[in-house]
Parts: C-alpha cells; structure tokens; sequence
C-alpha cells in the first residue's frame, strides 16, 4: 500500500492534461497529479504551456453567453416583428365605453325595450335582432344607437356604421351620441379621413365633456 502511495507515476498524457485543466477529474485523480506534479517538472512545464492555450472562455461561460445573445435576437424580433397595436385602435379604446345601463323609456316597443335589455346583459346578438324587428317598422334613434353599440362589441363594424349613419338623419338627442360613436367606429377600422371630418362637426353640436373629448381626439388623430 506504501509502496503504491509513493512509486513514480508516469508523465501526464494529454487527455489528463485536459481533464486536469478543464476540472473533470476526480478528487483521487486530481490528487495523484497534483503530486506528480511536485516531482516532474517536465509534466509541470507541459501544464503551464496548456494553461496558456486553453480558451479563456470556458464551456459553461460560451453556453450561457449563446443563450443571452438568442433571449437578445428574439427580443429584436419580437419588438420589429410582432404586431403592435395601432394608434386608432389605441385612441378607440381610450375614449369608448357602453352607455350606462337605464330602464328604457320614451315609449319603446316592446322589442325596443327587450332589445336594450338583453343589450345589458352583454346578449348583443339577440338585441339586435330584436332592434332590426322593432326598426322595420319605424325608425328610432334611441333604438339605431343601441343597435350600433352592439355591432361594435360583435366586431360587426361597418355593420355598426350604418346604424350610426340612419339615426344621425333623426333629431333626436341619441343622433349626437351616434355621430360620435360612429366617429370611434370609424378610428378602430383605422379611417382617421372618414373620421375626422365627424368629429369636427361635434365641436360644434356636441357639448360638455363629448365636446371636450371631441377635441382632444382631434388633437390625437392630428399626426396619425
């Protein structure tokens, strides 16, 4: 046992230069060249002039340096590549929201009323076909109004244009609510023209904080 702890080693092959410089060895391995190392100084030459030569990077350092360029590429790729949300479609969501919900009034049909009902329930679908029912037989701004809303919140957009457009010819205090309504309509399919000319002719006919919100969508759109 003696013996086997002190007989000379044989000088380091390269694969245990390698291995020794590179930290894979094990504790016993590592252990018996580091004490040949004491008595050979040709093997401890040959380790020095490795050492020089060995990549500054190590292994672990190269595969964390390729993830963080790949996180950066697909960050790029991301930011260049994926849709962003448009600036119309921006100020849309800014200002729209759904009337607040009020018993019905102003003596509605019953399929006018139901429709506003079912309108705040979120059952747009359903409302409107009772709206559509209700406007076969007269024309009714409250009832276009609701009916344009609801085509907004189904995505039915030029669906929801047209509704707005028919309850404008009515005098009615609704039709200012529709031309604005018709104006956003038209911001989130992204027609700052056809939509502009709307809103300046709220600034004139609307009042209070729609003529105030007017406005500023004005400004907004100004540079889009």
């Amino acid at each position: 046992m003696i013996e086997a702890l002190f007989a000379k080693r044989q000088c380091l092959r390269k694969h245990e230069i390698k291995a020794y410089l590179d930290g894979t060895l094990s504790e016993q391995e590592r252990f018996d060249i580091e004490n040949h190392l004491l008595e050979c100084q040709l093997c401890s030459v040959a380790i020095d002039g490795a050492a020089l030569h060995k990549p500054f990077y190590s292994k672990k350092l190269i595969a964390l340096l390729a993830l963080l360029a790949f996180l950066l590429l697909t960050s790029l790729l991301i930011y260049f590549y994926w849709p962003q949300p448009d600036k119309t479609d921006t100020i849309f969501y800014a200002y729209y929201e759904l009337p607040a919900n009020i018993t019905p009034r102003n003596n509605l049909s019953i399929a006018g009323e139901e429709g506003i009902t079912l309108f705040h329930k979120g059952k747009y679908a359903d409302a409107i076909q009772l709206f559509d029912r209700k406007l076969e037989n007269q024309a009714d701004a409250k009832v276009l109004f609701y009916a344009g809303i609801a085509a907004i919140e189904l995505q039915q957009l030029d669906r929801a244009v047209d509704y707005f457009k028919e309850a404008e010819l009515l005098s009615s205090p609704y039709s200012v609510r529709a031309k604005w309504y018709h104006g956003l309509a038209l911001l989130k399919q992204g027609k700052v023209k056809e939509a502009t000319p709307i809103f300046e002719q709220l600034t004139t006919t609307a009042s209070g904080l729609l003529k105030v919100e007017t406005k500023e969508i004005l400004e907004k759109i100004k540079g889009i």
